[in-house]
């Protein structure tokens, strides 16, 4: 959730400074620039703890998958296996396999 909220007060911090300078009358690429600047300092000034909080958060999902954490991928691996168990049984011992 908390990488949720940072991402849109990212945004944000991007885009009001991008509509306001462009409604003031900046062109395209001046607004542009100037709202990315603006986004990056805020973000960087103010956003410094829910930063952090999102990287953990991801930091904990990130080692929960690679510690071994069960999900779809094992789940279709245990599938596959059995299909390949199966068209190896229905084989007659001493016959290539008619699967090439």
């Amino acid at each position: 959730m908390a990488f949720l909220l940072y991402a849109v007060l990212r945004l944000l911090a991007f885009g009001i400074p991008f509509v306001v300078i462009y409604w003031l009358g900046g062109g395209l690429w001046l607004s542009l620039g100037l709202a990315a600047l603006i986004g990056v300092m805020l973000s960087y000034l103010l956003l410094h703890r829910l930063r952090s909080r999102a990287l953990e958060q991801f930091g904990a999902r990130v080692h929960a998958r690679d510690a071994g954490a069960p999900g779809a991928d094992d789940e279709d691996m245990h599938a596959e296996d059995a299909v390949i168990d199966r068209a190896g049984q229905a084989d007659e011992p001493g016959q290539p396999s008619r699967d090439r």
